[in-house]
Order: structure tokens, then C-alpha cells, then sequence
């Protein structure tokens, strides 16, 4: 079961800044200390099945990527609309965990070189 699929009547607003979305990120990786510890917590399986799940289910593919700490992948899928957005954590084995997902994803443009904002 993915985390939206339960009934809720929060409203999730647009993130404000790239800063925004770069310290959640951060937040949600520095607290999965491992994949055994995401599988007891979160939806968690084979990358591939969760990518094909979220293509299928929500028409969601990757907008983003990073590499945290430990080789682990994260990566924000969103629709092409922006009205679901879902942050995934993909280990080294290959395992991937379903980390946060909600709606009114917004992308920001990125920083302009020798910009300080």
C-alpha cells in the first residue's frame, strides 16, 4: 500500500525554496540509518517494481536525484502536472523505500552560477 492511498483531508502546500527541498531531503535520508530499518517502517522493494507502481498507478516518473550518504540514491517521481510527487530511497542493493509522497509538487529554477539568493 503506498502512503497516499489512505483517505486524508491535508492540503500539502508547494515547497518555497530549492533550500526547502534540499533540507528535506537531507532530513529523510539522515534518518533511514539503514534499508532493514526503512523495510520495517515504510513500503519498501525492488526499485524496478516501485518505478513500474508509480508509472502505472500515478503516471509518476523521476524530476530529481541525488546521492546520499552510504551510495543510497533519492530521487523525487512527480506527475507531469505536479499533482503527486513521491520521494523514493534506493539502496546500493537495489532496494527502494517509498520515503514521502503528497501533492502540488512545484519545481523551482535551479541557481544561477554566481548568484547568491
Amino acid at each position: 500500500m503506498r502512503l497516499g492511498d489512505m483517505e486524508t483531508k491535508h492540503r500539502f502546500q508547494p515547497m518555497k525554496t530549492t533550500a526547502a527541498v534540499t533540507l528535506a531531503v537531507a532530513a529523510v535520508a539522515a534518518t533511514v540509518g539503514s534499508a532493514g530499518e526503512a523495510a520495517a517502517q515504510r513500503l519498501c522493494m525492488p526499485r524496478d517494481e516501485i518505478v513500474e507502481m508509480l508509472d502505472a498507478r500515478y503516471a509518476e516518473a523521476p524530476i530529481a536525484l541525488g546521492l546520499a550518504s552510504g551510495g543510497r540514491l533519492v530521487e523525487v517521481f512527480s506527475s507531469a502536472d505536479g499533482s503527486t510527487w513521491t520521494l523514493l530511497l534506493t539502496a546500493p542493493d537495489g532496494m527502494s523505500c517509498l520515503m514521502a509522497e503528497g501533492q502540488g509538487w512545484s519545481s523551482l529554477p535551479g541557481p544561477t552560477i554566481g548568484q547568491v539568493s
